[in-house]
């Protein structure tokens, strides 16, 4: 079933649009520590270096799989990119699954569907209104923009 498992995150990676990633890993003993071992491939270049069969310590999917935890939280991922991950585990398989997607990513989405309800408004107060979007993120700018019709 664990193979399967990986194939079928390995076909839902392949759908998924953007940075989003899908990893699945269980839980397996190596010298007697208990780690997680990836069921998924890596779905991006692990640029230059090999790609992880095992989770780091610190990993989202390594708190699913070897803690049994389930939360949210902002990592750095395999390829030294900053990643928002929500994980949580299936006990009675002894896996855990994460999503995750790229911060800048998560960002320009959020631009994006702000912009789109400024338009929105704008187009409902047939030109009166002039929104300002912008976003701060880690103390700069990341992008302002007017919108209006």
């Amino acid at each position: 079933i664990m193979e399967q498992l990986g194939a079928v995150g390995n076909v839902i990676n392949a759908e998924l649009n953007g940075t989003s990633e899908l990893v699945i890993a269980r839980r397996v003993s190596v010298n007697g520590t208990t780690r997680a071992q990836l069921l998924t491939k890596p779905k991006f270049n692990c640029t230059g270096r090999s790609c992880p069969t095992l989770a780091p310590s610190t990993a989202a999917v390594s708190l699913a799989t070897t803690q049994c935890a389930k939360g949210v939280t902002q990592e750095t991922d395999y390829r030294g990119v900053s990643v928002e991950a929500a994980y949580a585990c299936v006990p009675d398989l002894g896996i855990g699954i994460v999503l995750k997607m790229n911060d800048q990513e998560i960002i320009n989405k959020s631009i994006a569907q702000a912009a789109q309800y400024a338009n929105d408004q704008n187009s409902q107060e047939s030109g009166s209104l002039e929104l300002l979007v912008g976003t701060q993120f880690q103390g700069r700018t990341d992008a302002m923009r007017y919108v209006s019709n």
